[in-house]
């Protein structure tokens, strides 16, 4: 499928513009009982947990872009596939910066209220150097994480009080194992200002 889209490259059900710093940025497919969704997908190469989700993504409306499969012909679900993948790529900011990304997480009022995302918002805001603010939001989340991933967040807010540099040297290597882990191709963008 990525083949006939040059611009993305593609791993599981994701296909992701290949020029992005940090926040993938593409379409995520969904596979349900009798159809297909779509979502505009993001999601940060640093994140802790390491395992790709939808949290940061959204369904792409139902009307346009559900693909009931219940009576289609593999062509025809082909095709019905392309053409919406098509769509969507024009709805889709190719390089989500990693401000836009925190002006996602702010806004959105589930991210707003979810402890994984608002560590994430810290994380981002370390990586532009925005120790005071990042280290605000990781007061704010300390004791909400999940069991699960409790010990991983604390170890590491607990490397941000410490250096701030080490912190971000750490989500450098996240960044790097989760490229080499999806083999993903990358050409990478600054967006930077």
């Amino acid at each position: 499928m990525c083949k006939d889209f040059p611009e993305l490259t593609c791993f599981g059900n994701y296909l992701v513009f290949k020029r992005f710093e940090f926040i993938l940025s593409g379409i995520a497919i969904e596979k349900t009982g009798s159809g297909i969704c779509f979502y505009k997908f993001m999601y940060p190469t640093f994140d802790i947990q390491q395992e790709v989700n939808l949290l940061y993504s959204e369904r792409l409306g139902a009307e346009k872009y559900y693909l009931d499969i219940t009576n289609l012909t593999a062509g025809i679900i082909e095709f019905e596939l392309r053409r919406r993948i098509k769509m969507a790529l024009n709805q889709i900011d190719k390089v989500v910066s990693l401000e836009d990304f925190i002006d996602v997480l702010n806004s959105r009022e589930g991210l707003r209220e979810h402890s994984h995302a608002r560590m994430v918002c810290g994380l981002s805001l370390l990586l532009l150097n925005r120790e005071d603010e990042s280290e605000l939001v990781f007061e704010e989340v300390k004791g909400t994480f999940h069991p699960s991933i409790a010990k991983d967040c604390l170890d590491f807010i607990d490397i941000a009080k410490r250096s701030p540099d080490e912190a971000r040297k750490v989500l450098f290597t996240k960044d790097t194992a989760f490229k080499s882990k999806y083999k993903l191709t990358i050409e990478k963008v600054d967006t930077q200002p």
